[in-house]
């Protein structure tokens, strides 16, 4: 049981790096936008 878990979890974890990356895009993104919007 313990080896499907341990092969699940790697099959898994590349995809939530990959999501996070794209989270922090993202974040950089609207940071970056929102600086724009707010300078007088």
């Amino acid at each position: 049981m313990s080896d499907k878990i341990k092969i699940a979890a790697a099959q898994i974890e590349p995809r939530l790096m990959k999501i996070d990356e794209n989270l922090n895009k993202i974040l950089a993104a609207a940071n970056e936008a929102a600086k724009g919007e707010f300078r007088p």
